[in-house]
């Protein structure tokens, strides 16, 4: 077992590091995340840099969907989710061919967030595919972590 209660306290080991933990908030949401992960998170956690991670991330949120919005005439379907231990906002776009334009503005997006000082908890990478169906942009996506801007399309 990988979780011991005793007097309340749960002992989690690092030994079994791929074992999955489910995480229940009083938001009722569920985490599935395995013991590596769980113990990664703790080491990282800092209750101070919380409440300004959380208003940051809400600003992020706001400002992805009004450049998401902005260009909503090249974009198919857009989502915010974790990979590789960092944010990835994720845009499919409606064309199959490379926007070099595009492309140039995603870039200035990911520059705009990375030095801007109003994101300075937030660690984000950006990337577009081209259109394509649920299974190619799924796999960059992490399940039950990911967020997906709605009322993208143009049409």
């Amino acid at each position: 077992m990988c979780a011991v209660a005793q007097q309340g306290v749960y002992h989690l080991n690092w030994s079994e590091k791929e074992q999955q933990v489910v995480i229940e908030p009083s938001d009722h949401s569920k985490f599935v995340m395995t013991m590596e992960e769980v113990i990664e998170a703790c080491r990282i956690y800092s209750k101070e840099q919380r409440l300004c991670f959380q208003v940051q991330f809400t600003d992020l949120l706001n400002h992805l969907g009004a450049w998401a919005y902005a260009h909503r005439e090249k974009i198919a379907k857009t989502f915010l989710t974790l990979r590789e231990s960092r944010l990835l906002f994720l845009v499919v776009t409606q064309g199959k061919a490379y926007d070099d334009e595009f492309e140039s503005e995603l870039t200035t997006l990911d520059l705009e967030v990375a030095h801007s000082d109003g994101f300075s908890g937030i660690s984000l990478s950006v990337q577009s595919l081209p259109n394509c169906g649920p299974h190619a942009y799924a796999s960059f996506c992490k399940p039950g972590a990911t967020i997906q801007y709605g009322g993208m399309s143009a049409k």
